[in-house]
């Protein structure tokens, strides 16, 4: 039942996880047959690492969205699945629910 609710996280994972690959791979395909190119990598390394964190800011605030978006998700699934089962309680029985736990 929560397994789809995982589903877009794991989906933005991977979408990081291609963005930062191909930033990764045009940074080091970028004059691979130039003299110094090693050297050249090496001073490039500062503003891989900003797009890098870019991409990772940008999935912090995707997935934290998404994980509240997916609590809440599972919470009210939750709780319809609740409703519908205390539904078919005997009168005695939910009554015995409400007693043990109030606002249920």
């Amino acid at each position: 039942m929560v397994e789809p609710l995982a589903e877009r996280t794991r989906d933005l994972y991977a979408a990081a996880e291609l963005r930062l690959l191909g930033i990764i791979a045009r940074q080091l395909a970028d004059g691979l047959d130039a003299t110094g190119w090693a050297e050249c990598k090496l001073t490039s390394v500062t503003a891989l690492r900003r797009s890098a964190q870019g991409v990772v800011d940008e999935l912090g605030k995707a997935v934290c969205l998404d994980v509240f978006d997916a609590i809440a998700e599972a919470y009210n699934t939750g709780h319809r699945a609740a409703v519908a089962e205390l539904g078919s309680l005997l009168d005695r029985a939910r009554q015995l629910v409400d007693k043990i736990t109030p606002n249920a």
